[in-house]
């Protein structure tokens, strides 16, 4: 996955793999940062040819795909973003991008970023 460059405000994480015959569209978004937790959405579009599976065989698809997307985050039952800071959100954001600068200066190439 590659940051979304054109994205100023927020941390967006993009990804495609492009068909034949399937493809996925991934988005992973830094929603919020709480004192104890950070909050991520991750989206994936997908497409295949209809015939390609039964719907049951889709959703255990789906099932497989979201464990593994989400297998090393930790879990918990949604608490309230009343204290989720905007100033926690800019901090992770900052740190983020001096991590994703300093790996692009140790390995000597320049930062990728998706335009779309």
């Amino acid at each position: 996955m590659t940051r979304d460059g054109e994205q100023t405000s927020s941390l967006v994480f993009k990804s495609t793999s492009l068909p034949p015959p399937t493809g996925h569209k991934l988005e992973l978004r830094l929603e919020a940062v709480l004192p104890d937790a950070v909050w991520y959405s991750l989206q994936d579009d997908m497409w295949l040819p209809r015939a390609w599976s039964t719907e049951a065989e889709f959703r255990s698809t789906a099932d497989r795909t979201l464990e593994y997307w989400t297998r090393n985050l930790r879990k918990g039952s949604p608490g309230s973003l009343d204290s989720a800071a905007r100033e926690l959100y800019q901090e992770a954001m900052r740190e983020t991008l001096e991590r994703e600068a300093e790996a692009a200066n140790r390995n000597g190439q320049e930062i990728r970023h998706s335009s779309s």
